[in-house]
């Protein structure tokens, strides 16, 4: 639940800016749910077209209110939920979605 600042200072550190062209923070609506709803709408995406990203157990949560899939990037495992990917990091993360050569 960063904020707009904070979110955007991260996304410049790991290169993932031009990735991710349309962001939703606690600004926009404190429920994760919420802020992916409103992405989906921006973007006219339809559930299987979404990859939501998070780190924490209320994201897998809100990916599956909202019925999309869910990555998540943490060191923790997560045994009430599963996430559709885990990964330790994000580079880890990077090089399974960018570094593939097939997407």
């Amino acid at each position: 639940m960063q904020g707009r600042r904070a979110s955007e200072g991260i996304l410049r550190k790991f290169g993932l800016t031009g990735l991710l062209p349309i962001r939703f923070t606690r600004e926009d609506s404190l429920l994760r749910s919420q802020q992916l709803r409103m992405a989906m709408s921006r973007l006219s995406a339809k559930r299987d077209e979404v990859l939501f990203v998070g780190d924490r157990l209320n994201d897998i949560r809100s990916a599956a209110e909202v019925g999309v899939a869910v990555a998540i990037i943490s060191q923790r495992r997560e045994s009430e939920i599963r996430p559709d990917y885990q990964f330790e990091g994000i580079n880890e993360f990077k090089r399974y979605f960018l570094e593939r050569g097939d997407q």
